[in-house]
């Protein structure tokens, strides 16, 4: 595995990341970037919500980054790809010379200051002139200031058409929006949501309300016809949504109604027909409930909501039955009270978020045998049940076990636990329960049953290297290939020189089989520079000869090849 750097970032992190980090800088959505002592970075950065990014820098020039943000496709977001760009934008040497970048960053650029001092010398009426002729020219600066400037409206009809003006600047002649397009038409509508946000802040919810039912449908419909692979118009609709939220509690009397008709309306309407924003609607509507009528209309919807069952996805049915019963729950326990809501939960106990209410209940309670007798009860009617499931309900065994400091019991379920997740967290629980002398017999027996193959391979690895075993991990990530050398070579380049190197230049032949782009020589020759490090400069030599006279034809390969020479 390539490390992260700031002068190949490009190379390491994948394109659709990089892209859509990309944009976030350009958006200027890195909206604070600090240097930290010691080595790294502190960044916010603006999405759906702001995130918190950090970089550590280690003495060799990698890095470590962590976002705060959800995303699990990969170790790095579009939030940290846009910091990146943020790092590496003001000047050519910023890769390399970073000390003063949190007081540059402080500071507009230079044609930023020019520009300035040019328009300060104009009047008012100049000014005036030059912007409204920039934005005759330019659709996308009309919508960005009548959405920052504009006075508000109260007509919907108003935010109606700069929703479809928003969409329109990305739309191609076919009226379809590519996802160039649709991340441009997402700009106009983050725009608008700004300014709705704005207006919330100055205490004026029903505006909000408007503009974020405009931009709510618009951008919906608008997903019908586009490539929202860049997840614009995605975040303006959670945007909206949120935004609804918060005005909702804000609004009285017959505002306040029509918000919630409008929101029991929108759940049932064809335009959210399949999409999860329908509960979304129906949840704040439910927030909305003031008086009896309005709870019977909103169950009623909620069982209208409800697909029939399905014999192909049955699990359909099953998610839309506890996504209504979710959106109940707090309903009834708010006016009905917590008894009421537990025989609720009770009567749900089929649906597997239920379940775990009632775990949480008896827990707070103290009854924890009867979270045992639920949990065996459950484990036993389904011997198969979905994994999540399984290890939802040994996991509340295990947390019992510890309470009533049952230290068998505890052993027997962290091992089950291991085997069954890979999560290393129970290892230590394990090492934390056994003693000193029956370890070594624990560890041997658990990795036999771990095999050496397969996903179990990884925790054999972690195993064997927090073990200090250092030959069987040696022999272990050999077997599991490139991705598991990677998370190792730290540790095994010091103790076994000849074979990491050996296996670094096999990687090498085999990536450049085949002719490829510049991200994938680059690859290739971080393998030889770590070669280099290790002190197998003449072998490398050797290999970039050979390479090169055997690819002649390849020149981004031999410039990338000639660096590694070079440093």
């Amino acid at each position: 595995m390539t490390d992260l750097r700031l002068e190949t970032f490009e190379q390491v992190i994948p394109s659709r990341v990089l892209q859509r980090g990309r944009r976030y800088f350009d958006e200027g959505r890195v909206i604070a970037l600090a240097e930290m002592e010691g080595g790294g970075w502190l960044a916010r950065v603006l999405g759906s919500e702001v995130y918190e990014v950090t970089l550590y820098k280690d003495d060799k020039g990698s890095l470590a980054a962590y976002c705060a943000c959800p995303y699990v496709q990969g170790p790095y977001c579009k939030h940290i790809a846009a910091v990146l760009y943020a790092l590496t934008s003001e000047a050519p040497e910023a890769s390399t010379a970073v000390a003063d970048l949190a007081a540059r960053t402080k500071r507009e650029p230079p044609k930023a200051r020019r520009l300035r001092q040019a328009l300060n010398r104009l009047s008012h009426a100049e000014l005036v002139d030059l912007l409204v002729q920039a934005a005759l020219e330019d659709r996308r600066l009309m919508l960005e200031l009548l959405a920052r400037f504009e006075a508000p409206a109260d007509d919907r009809g108003h935010y109606d058409r700069l929703v479809r003006e928003a969409l329109r600047i990305g739309k191609d002649r076919h009226g379809f929006l590519d996802y160039h397009g649709a991340a441009q038409a997402a700009a106009g509508l983050r725009a608008l949501l700004a300014r709705a946000e704005g207006l919330l802040a100055k205490g004026q919810p029903e505006k909000t309300v408007l503009i974020a039912q405009s931009v709510l449908e618009g951008a919906v419909k608008a997903l019908e016809n586009a490539d929202d692979s860049m997840g614009g118009l995605g975040e303006s609709i959670t945007w909206a949504l949120e935004l609804l939220n918060k005005a909702g509690p804000l609004l009285q009397g017959e505002t306040r109604r029509a918000l919630f008709e409008y929101a029991l309306k929108q759940a049932q309407s064809d335009l959210f027909h399949g999409w999860h924003w329908r509960w979304d609607l129906a949840r704040l509507a439910a927030d909305l409930v003031a008086m009896p009528e309005e709870r019977r209309e909103l169950f009623a919807t909620l069982d209208r909501l409800k697909r029939p069952e399905d014999k192909v996805l049955p699990w359909l049915a099953t998610f839309d039955e506890e996504a209504a019963a979710e959106i109940m729950l707090p309903l009834i326990e708010r006016q009905d009270g917590e008894a009421a809501a537990l025989a609720f939960i009770q009567e749900h106990l089929h649906l597997y978020g239920f379940r775990q209410r009632l775990l949480d209940h008896h827990m707070a309670q103290g009854d924890l045998q009867e979270v045992k007798r639920l949990c065996r009860q459950w484990l036993a009617e389904d011997p198969a049940p979905p994994p999540r499931h399984r290890v939802d309900y040994l996991r509340t065994l295990l947390k019992v076990a510890r309470l009533e400091q049952d230290s068998q019991e505890t052993v027997r379920l962290a091992r089950v636990l291991l085997l069954e997740t890979r999560n290393l967290e129970f290892y230590e629980l394990l090492k934390e329960m056994t003693t000193p002398e029956t370890w070594e017999g624990t560890v041997q027996s658990l990795l036999e049953e771990l095999g050496a193959h397969g996903p179990n391979i990884y925790v054999r690895a972690e195993i064997l290297a927090r073990e200090g075993r250092w030959e069987d991990l040696l022999q272990t990530v050999m077997q599991g290939g490139e991705h598991l050398l990677g998370q190792y070579h730290k540790l095994l380049e010091p103790r076994f020189p000849q074979q990491v190197s050996d296996a670094y230049e096999r990687i090498v032949y085999r990536t450049l089989e085949r002719t490829s782009d510049r991200g994938t020589y680059a690859h290739a020759a971080a393998y030889l520079t770590r070669m280099r490090r290790m002190g197998f400069d003449q072998r490398v030599n050797a290999i970039i000869d050979d390479l090169i006279a055997r690819y002649p034809r390849r020149r981004a390969m031999r410039e990338e090849l000639e660096r590694v020479r070079a440093r």
